[in-house]
């Protein structure tokens, strides 16, 4: 029988009180631009429980930072997170995404609360201009975790180039479904809604993780 999420409980204590990583060098396959990072920051896993703070900034080019604070804990089903990204132009993030020039990149993702009954706040900025936000919801349901998440803007600045204008300038993408507790996992409504492209699907797995069931509906 399957359960719902929880850290390892594992048999000895994972303490990192200073980490202290220099040099973290990727070649141009794997952001799409070769990068010099640093990450410092702290980590303690211990009777199923995660706390962590890190940092990562790019050593080299025009620089950029990326902040992680998370906390978790099984006993209390607790979450915390905050996610800071800031990066100038020619970053790792525009670079991955292949955004038009390459603009200066600001991301944050934050939210505080049970699993259980959580809200995440997420916005992109690209150049000074909100991009993109939205929200993503969890809570409990018989069964399992439910997700409600919508993001609405310019989604069509984060997609391949050769699909921007299915998007057109603003697009509101809906997504619920559940993540069941006996492994199986179901999204019953998936929906795209731009300028010109309509998008409705859903689909649902097995408790084994094999596809069950998948319907798209568009134009």
């Amino acid at each position: 029988e399957a359960t719902p999420f929880q850290l390892p409980e594992l048999p000895v204590s994972i303490i990192l009180r200073e980490l202290d990583v220099p040099h973290m060098v990727f070649g141009q396959g794997v952001f799409g631009l070769e990068s010099d990072l640093a990450l410092t920051g702290n980590l303690e896993l211990a009777s199923g429980a995660l706390d962590t703070e890190l940092s990562v900034k790019r050593q080299d080019g025009p620089g950029g930072e990326l902040s992680l604070k998370a906390s978790f804990s099984n006993s209390t089903r607790a979450l915390a997170l905050d996610l800071e990204l800031s990066e100038p132009e020619n970053g790792v993030v525009a670079n991955l995404l292949d955004m038009e020039g390459r603009p200066p990149i600001n991301l944050a993702i934050k939210g505080e609360g049970p699993v259980d009954n959580l809200d995440v706040a997420m916005s992109l900025d690209a150049d000074g201009r909100r991009l993109v936000d939205g929200t993503v919801q969890l809570r409990g349901r018989d069964g399992g975790l439910g997700f409600d998440a919508a993001l609405q803007g310019s989604v069509g600045e984060l997609v391949a180039p050769a699909h921007r204008e299915l998007f057109g300038d603003r697009s509101v993408i809906t997504i619920k479904g559940v993540s069941r507790d006996d492994g199986s996992f179901a999204i019953e409504t998936f929906d795209i809604d731009s300028e010109r492209l309509n998008l409705t699907a859903s689909a649902e797995t097995t408790t084994d993780g094999f596809l069950r069931r998948l319907a798209v509906d568009g134009r």
